[in-house]
């Protein structure tokens, strides 16, 4: 039989899928580059800190079948299985050990520095974004970047500034030790 904290954990995944998905629908175009700015990692990232890794990767993996299986829950409201092939791939794949790391790494609720375990965590989850994202666009998408420098061109660059936004946004859900956003949540799912 299920308890209480199974399903309030069983409806916040739900949530972060809905969140995720909503934010991928927002999307913003980025010339040159074929993938959009989007707030999708950031909700990836939040969900791992939130959730923990077990719930946070049911809801990544609960995204990608549903995207895979043609809902249109990817940015700008596409789905399919060609999208997980093209250079959006590599960032939509990096979402599953993007969420593992921070539900691992996530900071605990009793901890002295919140603000720093967050920030830690929140940095080599977008640099495990990047890194798959680049090198699954270099050398797997089709079609792929013929260099490392055009890569960099197309995949890193231009989303820096937005990357630094998602960033600050997330180190601020989390400051307030006990009262932060995140530590409320997940207090609420850990009774």
């Amino acid at each position: 039989m299920y308890n209480s904290k199974h399903i309030a954990n069983l409806t916040a995944a739900a949530m972060f899928v809905a969140l995720i998905t909503l934010a991928g629908a927002l999307s913003i175009p980025v010339p040159p580059s074929p993938s959009p700015v989007n707030f999708v990692d950031m909700f990836v990232i939040l969900a791992g800190l939130m959730l923990g890794w077990k719930w946070g990767l049911a809801t990544v993996i609960t995204y990608i079948i549903l995207g895979a299986i043609g809902v249109p829950v990817f940015s700008n409201m596409t789905g399919g299985w060609g999208i997980l092939l093209t250079v959006r791939g590599g960032f939509i794949f990096s979402f599953i050990p993007v969420v593992v790391v921070a539900g691992i790494l996530r900071p605990r609720t009793n901890t002295t520095r919140p603000y720093m375990a967050t920030a830690i965590t929140a940095a080599i989850a977008y640099i495990i974004v990047f890194a798959c994202g680049m090198f699954f666009a270099r050398y797997l998408a089709t079609p792929n970047f013929p260099s490392w420098p055009v890569t960099f061109n197309y995949m890193l660059w231009p989303f820096l500034p937005g990357t630094m936004l998602k960033f600050g946004l997330i180190l601020l859900l989390s400051t307030g030790g006990e009262k932060s956003t995140i530590n409320m949540i997940r207090m609420q799912l850990d009774k």
